[in-house]
Order: C-alpha cells, then structure tokens, then sequence
C-alpha cells in the first residue's frame, strides 16, 4: 500500500468543498480485492464515506483513509455473505 499514486483528483466546486473524482481510488481498491466487488459497489462505498470528510481542512490523507475505510466495508461485507 506504499503506492506513490495514491491520490484522488479534485476541483473546487461552487460551495468552495472539493468535487473528487473517485476513479483511480475505485480503480486501486478493485486491484486490492482481486476483483472480488464490482466498480459500481466500490463506488457506493466511497460515496457514502466521501461526506465523513467533507470539512476537512488538510485532505492530503482523505484518499487513504477512504480507502482504508472502503476496503474494510467491502471486506467486512463479503465475509457476512
């Protein structure tokens, strides 16, 4: 999980909050799982934790934490299947 590209791209939006684009966290966290979720789950999971971190004054660390806390949703979920 070292990786160097570990970030999500984001804009300022008209409310001054960041708009993120969700992709290459979607696309890192399907890797992580070997494909076991589908990208539109994975996506659900990040929208719903995304707002956690809305106010946020330092985002440097937003994508690993909504990664970490993904994953572990999805993982957490699959083992209750």
């Amino acid at each position: 999980m070292g990786d160097s590209n570990q970030r999500m791209e984001h804009g300022a939006t008209a409310g001054g909050r960041p708009e993120w684009d969700v992709e290459p966290v979607v696309e890192q966290i399907w890797s992580d799982m070997g494909g076991t979720v589908t990208r539109p789950d994975i996506r659900r999971e990040i929208e719903q934790i995304l707002p956690t971190f809305e106010d946020a004054r330092i985002t440097t660390f937003v994508p690993i934490f909504v990664r970490q806390r993904a994953v572990a949703r999805l993982r957490a979920g699959l083992a209750g299947d």
